[in-house]
């Protein structure tokens, strides 16, 4: 069974997380808060920097409450997530849970590797964050990203994110789908994940 006192993380604790949840429950009466609103409590907590895809996927997990009933499987999924590290857990309810699959190579082949401690980026939080939550594929054409094509790993994903109000745009109409991801917008994607809406026309 899942022990949190071996699952320490170093990025978003689950206590960061129920002081966002506290604070954004207390600001809004429960009623699903505006970009700008969550914008307000970001910057009351000063996440900015990057996070790993293990920091990344814990952050999802222990706000989806994926540890209940989850069970360490046997022999470990991925050869770079050995039993024992902090991310293990995670990890392997990520699987079990059907959010991640980890690495495939040029052909789409599992290449049987994660890459806990890489820097998450911004496109595959998305796909993190779709998965976690059940957000229904919500797909628009053309693309409204002027940097994430029809061909793009994660263009379902990425979609369904800003169609359901989970992501938003740069100014330039960019995603910066490969930027590394950072604490600010795991916790804002997060939160409104939590809360996915039509994105109005």
């Amino acid at each position: 069974e899942y022990d949190s006192k071996t699952s320490q993380s170093k990025g978003i604790t689950k206590g960061e997380i129920i002081k966002y949840k506290e604070k954004l429950v207390s600001h809004f009466d429960d009623e699903p808060p505006s970009s700008s609103e969550v914008d307000v409590v970001i910057k009351q907590t000063g996440v900015s920097h990057e996070i790993t895809r293990g920091e990344a996927l814990q952050t999802a997990i222990v706000a989806i409450d994926g540890f209940s009933g989850y069970e360490a499987p046997v022999a470990p999924t991925f050869d770079d997530v050995p039993p024992g590290t902090w991310y293990f857990d995670c990890v392997e309810s990520g699987v079990q849970l059907g959010i991640i699959v980890g690495y495939v190579d040029g052909d789409g082949n599992f290449t049987g590797v994660f890459g806990p401690e890489d820097i998450a980026t911004r496109a595959w939080a998305a796909k993190v964050l779709v998965n976690s939550f059940a957000v229904p594929t919500t797909l628009s054409s053309p693309s409204p990203f002027s940097d994430v094509s029809p061909d793009h790993q994660y263009y379902d994903y990425i979609l369904t994110a800003y169609n359901k109000s989970v992501i938003d745009k740069y100014p330039d109409n960019s995603f910066h789908p490969d930027a590394p991801l950072t604490r600010a917008d795991m916790i804002k994607w997060l939160v409104n994940a939590q809360y996915p809406v039509l994105r109005d026309a």
